[in-house]
């Protein structure tokens, strides 16, 4: 079975291993900045608010507080 991968330059997402390599190293993500990272490079050349990429990665049940200004 492929695994599905997401190849952006050095970075490598492997998406059904929940995996992520950067230049060949393991880079160590939690899975809210996993999922983060997928919804970002699964849309290249577009920019997001930070509430479209908090609602693409947080459950709706989650709290998610303003930044401090």
């Amino acid at each position: 079975m492929d695994h599905a991968i997401i190849n952006a330059g050095e970075l490598v997402i492997d998406l059904d291993g929940h995996d992520v390599s950067y230049r060949g190293e393991k880079v160590i993500l939690t899975a809210v900045e996993f999922r983060i990272l997928e919804f970002l490079a699964s849309h290249p050349g577009r920019a997001f608010s930070r509430d479209e990429i908090i609602e693409s990665a947080i459950e709706s049940k989650a709290a998610v507080t303003e930044r401090k200004r």
